[in-house]
This record gives structure tokens, sequence and C-alpha cells, in this order.
């Protein structure tokens, strides 16, 4: 058998019992074909030959990493905080830091965001690379559900961007960023005010997805727009003493739904309260005629003036305000 080269490193076994071949480790560079041969009688099995990999190089560390906020290139010295030497390097230099106080950088939507949508960190920077809301984000990305139609700016959007559980939010959370006063009513499909909208929630910190309007009139199986078509008019109102700077409420009639609500096919209109409970114990417009003719009877002068007034008020057309 052929001698090995010096800086190889060699590791023979034998075992005269089994006859096995003698093991030989080589690195890349000195592997060599060797073959076997006799000594005396007995022959010697070609030795199994073991190829080693040379030992990897270590990576050098990058001296200088580009700004994803400004895009420059710097030095790493210039990116990390001057109270930190060690640790991951961060994605912004020190400067655009200290130029934007108030806000912070998202590795994740790769935009600054306010620092209050951030987890503060004992660490020089003071917050943490990712907003809080990324990992929620992340999570109902994985679960790759189906995107859905913001009914406001008709964009189509993953399930994260609408607020809520199972029951998602018409409105996407930009829109809604956009109008911070404001609330979607689903019965108006327009913006209004939070104060036209009923709280709900245990402690009151949501609102209703309709108007009260909208709610009562949905309450009764109809729409607003169904109510004011049945009455004529252009703006909700008493459909009996045509005032309108009053409490309204829908009359239904009772004898197809007895209940509060109504099946949306027996409702008539708005009534005021006090019409409302006038017609409610009258029931009959019978007993409302009679009751309207005694009235009229044996009012003085005075009173007969004023209901003959209130009278020619509601005869009158409406118009629009």
């Amino acid at each position: 058998m052929r001698r090995l080269p010096r800086r190889t490193e060699t590791s023979v076994s034998r075992d005269q019992g089994a006859g096995r071949a003698p093991s030989v480790q080589l690195s890349l560079f000195d592997a060599e074909f060797l073959v076997g041969g006799t000594t005396g009688d007995t022959a010697v099995p070609a030795p199994v030959v073991v190829l080693r990999r040379p030992r990897r190089r270590k990576k050098l560390v990058q001296s200088i990493k580009v700004c994803v906020w400004c895009g420059k290139k710097k030095p790493i010295e210039e990116m990390r905080h001057p109270l930190s030497s060690r640790g991951v390097t961060p994605s912004t230099c020190h400067e655009c830091r200290e130029a934007h106080p108030e806000l912070g950088w998202c590795d994740y939507h790769n935009e600054p965001h306010d620092r209050s949508h951030f987890t503060q960190v004992d660490r020089p920077i003071g917050i943490y690379n990712r907003c809080i809301l990324s990992e929620s984000e992340k999570a109902s990305n994985a679960r790759n559900l189906l995107p859905i139609t913001c009914i406001s700016c008709n964009e189509e959007l993953t399930t994260w961007n609408f607020r809520g559980g199972q029951q998602k939010s018409p409105t996407c959370r930009r829109c809604e960023s956009d109008h911070p006063e404001e609330r979607w009513c689903m019965g108006c499909q327009l913006w209004l005010s939070k104060s036209e909208f009923h709280r709900t929630g245990t402690d009151g910190k949501f609102w209703t997805i309709r108007c009260k309007p909208c709610k009562n009139a949905h309450a009764h199986g109809t729409t607003v727009k169904e109510l004011l078509a049945l009455q004529g008019s252009d703006v909700p109102e008493c459909g009996s003493c045509r005032r309108r700077d009053v409490r309204l409420m829908i009359d239904h009639d009772h004898a197809c739904c007895p209940s509060v609500k109504s099946c949306g096919q027996c409702v008539r209109g708005y009534l005021c309260h006090e019409c409302n409970t006038a017609e409610g114990l009258l029931k009959t417009p019978g007993r409302a005629m009679a009751l309207a003719e005694y009235m009229t009877r044996y009012s003085t002068a005075k009173n007969f003036q004023s209901a003959a007034d209130d009278t020619s008020t509601a005869s009158k057309p409406l118009q629009a305000p």
C-alpha cells in the first residue's frame, strides 16, 4: 500500500478476525486513489476513503447598512443608538429617529406609525420594531380567509383591515381613521356624527351600525325611506299633527302584530308620543271621530279657535325644510 501524505489524517482500524478494510480520512485537497496490495500470502483489501469538507470561513460583518427611512447608506455606528453597541442593527438610522420623535418605523408594514402604536420596551430606542397590530395581522393573513369589500371606499381588503370578530365592521380601518368623529350608517349609507347613534356594549365603548331613526325602522322590518314614501313626506314628521320637533314613534296595526315590534307589512307611518298614545287608547276611527266632535261641541271659543288653527295647519300641504 502506498504511503499517505503527511498532512492527511489517518484512522486505521483493523480487525484480524473479521478482515475489515482500514478506514482512511482525507481532505478534498489530499484525496488520492489507493490501491490494495498483498503481504505474503494474505491479501490486503483497499482502504475506504472518506472525503472531508474544508472548514467554512466566517462571514464578514457588514459595516454599512441602508436606512429604510431615508434610503441612505450609513455606517453601523450611525444606525445604532449612541447608548447601544450590540444586538441586531436597527433598520433606521439614529438621525431619522431623532428627526421624527413622535413616529416609529414598523418593519412589518415597512412604514412609520405613531409611537403609541408600538410596545414600550426597556431599550435605548424605547419601542419595539413592530407595531402592536402586526402580530394580529400576521395571524389573520395566515388563516387565508376570503377578502372583504369596504362599503365606503369599495376596496377589497383582507379580513384584518376590518374591526370585529365573526361579525366584521362594514367599513375598513383606514376609512374609520379618516372619519374619527363619525360613523357609517348601514341604513342611510352615509357618514354621520356619532351623536346620531346609540352606544352599545357592556361599558358603552361601541356604537350601533345604524343611526337612531334607521335602527328604530329596522326593528319594525322597514326603512326610513319606505316610511317617508308611505307618508308622502320628505322628512320624518307626525302623520297626524305634522310636528317635527318632537320624538316620533312608528305606528303599526296592533290587530296584525300585538307586540311592540311589527312584521313590516302593517306599518302605517310616524306619530308623535301624544298622537300615538291617543290612537292606541281609542283603537277605532269611530271613537276618534266621536271624541273630536265632542271636543268641538263643548269647547270654548278660544279652545275652538285653537283647534281650528291646528286643523288648518294639519291640512296644509307638506313642504321640504
